[in-house]
């Protein structure tokens, strides 16, 4: 991938917000790139639940299923597993 050769520029007092906020050893433009890509993916991951929400909506059988997955005894071995031993 390339980088478009893009300069942001922050007033002193952002600039210097950057500075406090950012690991010592981190530059400000990895820190404002790491703070886009968080950004970036908390919304994707908000749109995907949004979109996973209205799905459980229209499909109320797969709410169900969930509703059965979550109450299996997960801690216990299988009946067909158990009674073979």
């Amino acid at each position: 991938m390339s980088m478009a050769a893009t300069t942001i520029k922050l007033d002193a007092d952002l600039y210097a917000k950057v500075g406090d906020l950012k690991a010592s050893e981190q530059s400000a433009t990895a820190f404002v790139r790491a703070l886009i890509e968080r950004e970036y993916s908390q919304r994707q991951q908000q749109a995907a639940a949004e979109a996973y929400q209205a799905f459980l909506q229209a499909h109320p059988e797969e709410q169900d299923d969930l509703t059965t997955w979550a109450e299996a005894p997960l801690t216990e071995a299988p009946r067909a597993a158990a009674s073979l031993t």
